[in-house]
């Protein structure tokens, strides 16, 4: 499975650890623009929503609702063609959900503004030129990170790695950086702290971290 997370205030990223119990919607909550996405949903192929977790914590943005459903239209066209080769499946896991909301309660998830979803290939793998067009289309919103992960040659899955855990390391002579460096909390990190490495996208790891540039035109 594959996560991606887009966000419509400008940048990607920002997933917590879970913990304590989940947050419980009040009683007779509203949630006009979620439930807009939701019956949208049921007439894009290939693209579903998990659950109630795109409004169990609170009614999403209208522009949020909005841009998602054109999001979800276009990567269904386009993986439907021979391009794509109607590989793709898609699914919501999260938008102003009960899980943000307990954990994350100051994050633009709880304001409506994001939402996380996954790609999945329907059989087999999914090829480069597939992910370099999803990639294409997320990188006009945001920008964002993602550890593709390789068994032998081919590409085994792509998952979203929150982008502010993530430094580039110091360049090297050549001007480019060759890794970046992991951490759930930087404000944390001293010094003497031993932080995780990630090679960039297109080194030869098992493991590299694919960058999403904001789009400046």
């Amino acid at each position: 499975m594959r996560t991606a997370i887009l966000d419509l205030n400008g940048f990607m990223g920002g997933i917590a650890g879970v913990a304590g119990s989940l947050f419980e919607l009040p009683e007779g909550t509203k949630t006009p623009n979620a439930n807009i996405l939701l019956g949208a949903s049921y007439g894009i192929a290939d693209f579903q929503i998990k659950g109630i977790e795109h409004r169990n914590g609170g009614d999403i943005t209208k522009l949020t609702a909005d841009a998602t459903i054109a999001l979800f239209e276009e990567l269904e066209d386009v993986t439907e063609g021979g391009f794509g080769g109607n590989n793709f499946k898609f699914r919501l896991t999260a938008a102003n959900d009960s899980f943000h909301q307990t954990n994350s309660p100051n994050s633009d998830h709880t304001k409506g503004w994001k939402i996380d979803f996954t790609v999945t290939p329907k059989e087999g793998s999914v090829s480069n030129r597939d992910i370099e067009y999803i990639f294409d289309i997320l990188k006009l919103l945001g920008e964002g990170s993602f550890q593709v992960t390789y068994k032998g040659n081919q590409i085994a899955s792509i998952t979203h790695f929150p982008r502010e855990t993530l430094r580039a390391e110091k360049v090297g002579e050549d001007g480019e950086v060759k890794n970046y460096l992991y951490s759930a909390d930087w404000a944390k990190v001293t010094k003497n702290s031993t932080l995780k490495k990630f090679p960039v996208f297109g080194s030869g790891g098992q493991n590299e971290i694919y960058i999403i540039k904001r789009y400046v035109k």
